[in-house]
């Protein structure tokens, strides 16, 4: 009896240890249950009592037809790009960071011209990244930029150095910044692209955060901020002073 027990504790640790690590991919299928089973070295009955204890600690979801979901709990994780890295090198993991495409002068599409406000067609310059562990990626950034900002000299500089900080040439150059800034948040189900790219499902849901700064006289929009990540790995969170806000019952201007 006691051996059956150790027997099921080596298997949660085990299996919890996988999903945690990122194993079976960002809230990505398990393999079937017989499969794992075999992996473990445990009969039936004992990978069920796994399943619901790990069900229990929210690392296991259904998923229909008898399948089984891998999730990963659920983290404040900061969205800044430094504050990001910080974070995964506290928690112990080494970030890791790959960029996706060399930036160059290129036409928007209808979509990114609304966005912007012009004319599709309009030039833009993009740089695109995805961040995440050795084990599995948590997030895309997408940075456009007006390509009309951006000269020659800036560009080679953005091709030759990925982390090159192309918003201190526009304000030097071009005298412009930004001090108005929105930030629009949704939840939808990942683009092929980003199925790819996150190397996660297709019913995979992810959220998507789209920064916009604005030109201090005028409105413009200078650049586009647009991260995706994996929903299961995020909780979306602020902190409000009420203090700051309201004063003798009243809202503080």
């Amino acid at each position: 009896m006691a051996r059956k027990a150790e027997k099921l504790e080596e298997a949660v640790a085990i299996l919890r240890k996988n999903i945690i690590a990122g194993y079976y991919g960002a809230a990505g299928q398990l393999p079937a249950r017989t499969v794992l089973e075999k992996e473990l070295g445990i009969p039936k009955p004992t990978m069920s009592q796994v399943i619901l204890q790990l069900q229990g600690e929210g690392l296991i979801a259904h998923a229909g037809n008898r399948r089984l979901q891998a999730l990963i709990p659920r983290k404040r994780i900061p969205l800044v790009d430094t504050s990001f890295a910080m974070f995964l090198q506290m928690q112990g993991f080494e970030p890791v960071t790959e960029y996706l495409a060399k930036p160059e002068r290129l036409g928007m599409d209808k979509e990114l011209a609304d966005m912007f406000g012009v004319e599709p067609g309009s030039l833009y310059i993009a740089r695109i990244r995805r961040d995440g562990t050795k084990q599995m990626w948590y997030r895309t950034t997408s940075k456009y930029y007006l390509a009309s900002l951006i000269d020659d000299e800036s560009l080679a500089k953005m091709q030759r150095d990925e982390r090159h900080d192309v918003i201190l040439d526009i304000k030097r150059q071009a005298g412009i910044s930004a001090n108005f800034l929105t930030e629009d948040t949704i939840g939808r189900l990942p683009t092929p692209e980003e199925q790819e790219q996150l190397s996660i499902a297709r019913n995979s849901p992810v959220l998507e955060i789209v920064r916009t700064s604005y030109e201090r006289e005028g409105g413009r929009v200078l650049w586009l901020n647009k991260i995706v990540v994996v929903a299961s790995l995020f909780v979306l969170h602020s902190e409000v002073r009420g203090e700051r806000l309201w004063q003798g019952g009243e809202a503080k201007k």
